[in-house]
């Protein structure tokens, strides 16, 4: 599941949703979220994780992978 967050009728983030990164589903995760900040022109993107916490480097975009209780928290 994937989220954008807009101000002022622009784009200032994107969120991937899921349980878990796992080898399985690395790339499908990874691929649409920088598919969304290429498109958006944004530099860094969130996955929002179960209890994950990483960070992925891909094609010069920064991704931050975080739990949810973590994200909520802030």
């Amino acid at each position: 599941m994937r989220f954008c967050g807009e101000r002022e009728n622009k784009v200032t983030n994107a969120i991937q949703v899921c349980t878990e990164v796992s080898q399985e589903n690395l790339k499908r995760e990874v691929n649409g979220l920088v598919e969304a900040l290429t498109f958006f022109d944004l530099e860094e993107g969130i996955i929002i994780t179960m209890n994950q916490e990483d960070e992925i480097v891909q094609d010069e975009k920064k991704i931050h992978v975080i739990p949810a209780w973590k994200w909520f928290m802030n």
